[in-house]
């Protein structure tokens, strides 16, 4: 009995070490990795814009940077991007991904609706230079308020992790397949359908998933309350899951900018929202005696 659990013992350590591993060399490759970069501000296409672009689905660009691969190319203001490299774009956050996936220097095929008319656009990516997610600025013309960024679409309410060919025998999976579930958060759709840490994830409705990305751009085609077949491994059996989506919780992003001039530019990486939200009122304090007023916070479009 003291051999047995010394032997289990010894096997989560192993695996808990090269899960540590794993996590670590993917966050120094991600470090490291360039980046694409096209050069386009971006809008999610609203019900109004579908009728005045003619375009069902797709991401409206707003703003072409000067100099850019997408202005050196031909993108231009209120392009409909649908699709990259043949992959369907219904919201901005997958054109985002797309493009940063991109190396740069490649070339990619972009289909566009304008003036009412499908073209496809040939542009070689560039590189991004900086590794910031989003740029704010202060303006002292107006009284503070505060915008609240709603996230939209589904999720289904888990962490994944790629799955090294080191540890692939414990999970009883083959080289290359499925994601490892780490943690399933409270009360969400997985949750809900039975989704345990442990798990790894094989398919989504018959459709196999080798990548993080892949899970994400699947889920959000999807429309709150529809269902997906999750086909999964627990303990080296396979199982079928039924989980109901739910719509994506809001989320408070913080945009800090002003009309016109721009004063004090600084950049945010994303997944601090909410620590400079609570930051907020000890930085207005702060300025306090540099500006004459007060904080002007107003939404900055992100560029890709």
């Amino acid at each position: 009995m003291k051999r047995h659990c010394l032997t289990i013992f010894s096997i989560l350590v192993t695996v808990t070490i090269l899960l540590i591993s794993i996590y670590s060399g993917m966050a120094d490759e991600e470090s490291t990795k360039k980046k694409g970069y096209l050069g386009v501000a971006i809008e999610q296409l609203d019900q109004r814009l579908q009728k005045d672009l003619n375009a069902e689905f797709g991401v409206v660009v707003s703003r072409v940077e000067l100099d850019s691969p997408a202005d050196n190319y031909g993108l231009t203001e209120d392009d409909v991007i649908q699709y990259v490299n043949e992959i369907k774009i219904r919201r901005p956050h997958t054109l985002t991904r797309i493009i940063r996936k991109i190396n740069p220097g490649d070339e990619a095929k972009i289909q566009v609706i304008r003036d009412g008319k499908p073209q496809t656009i040939k542009v070689v990516i560039g590189e991004i230079k900086d590794k910031t997610d989003h740029a704010y600025s202060f303006s002292p013309e107006k009284e503070i308020a505060t915008i609240i960024h709603r996230r939209t679409g589904v999720y289904l309410g888990v962490q994944l992790m790629d799955i090294n060919q080191d540890i692939e025998p414990y999970f009883g999976v083959k080289p290359g397949e499925g994601l490892l579930i780490l943690e399933v958060e409270k009360d969400s759709p997985a949750e809900t359908g039975g989704l345990k840490s442990g798990d790894v994830l094989i398919s989504i409705d018959g459709k196999k998933v080798s990548d993080r990305e892949q899970v994400r751009d699947f889920i959000v085609e999807y429309e709150p309350g529809e269902e997906i077949q999750l086909n999964i491994i627990r303990q080296r059996k396979k199982m079928e899951i039924t989980a109901q989506l739910k719509s994506q919780p809001a989320g408070e992003h913080l945009f800090l900018g002003a009309p016109g001039k721009q004063k004090n530019i600084f950049f945010m990486p994303e997944h601090q929202e909410r620590k400079w939200l609570e930051y907020l009122p000890k930085m207005k304090r702060d300025l306090r005696e540099k500006i004459e007023k007060e904080i002007h916070i107003t939404p900055l479009r992100r560029t890709i």
